[in-house]
Parts: structure tokens; sequence; C-alpha cells
């Protein structure tokens, strides 16, 4: 916390107006839960300076937004990875600081809805708010199940930077110019995105996903389907 209370006096003697504070620390990543006792902390060493501080952390709902101020005496809330799936949330947070009774609590299916389509229904998503996700939904609807495009490459790529081109998921869909905007949709003309037979059968190879070494066992269950060795493979 030392090093946070540093950094707060740093930023305020530098002339920023406001500070938030992210109540995890790097080690936790996105799991666990967030210490509110670190922003009142802060809201405490940064009062005699003048300087507002946002909390960030563990909001869910309009309720929490208002419990945190309530439990910690910060000026406002911050919301991050919460409202990419929960959209309704900034509302609900609007409602609940406003004093109304007032909420919008969206079942899970309601949530999760495109996951039940029919196969071929095009699903895509944002992360850490700047990636979009591609997943192509594979079952019959009424059952959840779709497959994440994580790579792929141009035919008349050669060299290993053209490889490289789409390779992760991020990538690939800033390359294809893919956004949420094809959410819901169907592979197919219409849509403008669709999957052909592939003219080659390459050895497909199941290894575990890559760069989550934060998910304990789960790092390492064989989830991630590969063209053995080929480069455009980030790793």
């Amino acid at each position: 916390m030392s090093c946070a209370l540093e950094a707060a006096d740093t930023a305020a003697d530098a002339g920023v107006t406001w500070v938030a504070l992210h109540a995890r620390t790097a080690a936790q990543m996105y799991e666990g839960k967030a210490d509110w006792s670190a922003i009142a902390t802060l809201k405490e060493h940064l009062k005699l300076k003048g300087i507002p501080v946002l909390g960030n952390g563990d909001i869910w709902s309009g309720q929490d937004g208002v419990r945190m101020v309530q439990e910690t005496g910060c000026d406002g809330v911050v919301v991050g990875r919460r409202c990419l799936g929960r959209p309704w949330l900034f509302k609900d947070l609007v409602n609940s600081f406003a004093g109304s009774d007032e909420r919008y609590l969206p079942t899970l299916f309601e949530v999760r809805e495109v996951m039940y389509r029919h196969g071929g229904t095009i699903y895509v998503y944002l992360i850490y708010g700047m990636y979009e996700m591609l997943n192509i939904i594979t079952q019959t609807e009424g059952v959840p199940e779709g497959v994440m495009i994580r790579s792929a490459f141009l035919n008349s790529a050669s060299t290993k930077k053209e490889y490289k081109l789409l390779a992760g998921p991020g990538k690939l869909t800033r390359y294809l110019s893919i956004d949420r905007t094809l959410k819901g949709q169907t592979l197919g003309e219409e849509s403008g995105l669709w999957i052909e037979a592939a003219t080659t059968q390459p050895e497909v190879v199941l290894t575990p996903r890559i760069g989550i070494d934060y998910a304990e066992e789960a790092k390492d269950w064989p989830e991630r389907y590969c063209w053995k060795d080929h480069p455009s493979l980030s790793r």
C-alpha cells in the first residue's frame, strides 16, 4: 500500500485533479476480492491535499457502487471489466446514486442469449476494453457451445511477418475489421463472414491455452486446437 500512497503523492504534486485506485494487487490479476480498505486509506491520505479519490473493484451493481462510497468515503466509482458483460450497469449506478429503486438485472439467459442460438451464429465480444473476440456457435439451438477463432493466415503469406499478421484473436479481428456489429448474425453472404471447406487436411493437435498462468489448474486443460507447427501460431 505504501507504493500506492507514494504514487498518489507524486501524482498530486504533479497537479492531477483526481486519483483512482483499483483495489487489487498485480498478483491477484482478476481473481480474489478487492480490498476496499485500501481505497479508504488512500482517501484519508489525500484528504489534506484536497484530491478526490475514485474507487474501483468488485462493483457488480448500483448498490455495490453506493456501498463502496459509504464504506470508504471515496468521491465516486470507476467501472472497468464489469460493464463489458453488464452494459446496463451504468444505468443501475445512476439510479442507485440518485436514490431510485428502479433496477434492471437481466437473467443469465438474457446475458448469454446468443450462445443458445443455432450453429453458425456469430458471437463477438470485447475483452480488456480493446480486443474483439470472434466466436462461432457450433451446436443446435438451445445448447450453449462455440469455438473461438484464435488465429488465421493469408493464403498469400510467405514470410514470418506475413504469417503473424493474424496470429492471435485480437490481431485477427482487427485485420479483418470484425467487431460486435456482427454479434447475433449468421455466417453467410448477408453478414459478409463465412467459412469455406479447406483444400488441405492439416494435422491438428490439442494443447493447453497460452497466457493464462493465473488460471490455476485450468491453465493445463487441453482446449486449444492448432495446426501443428504452423508458422501462423503465436507460440
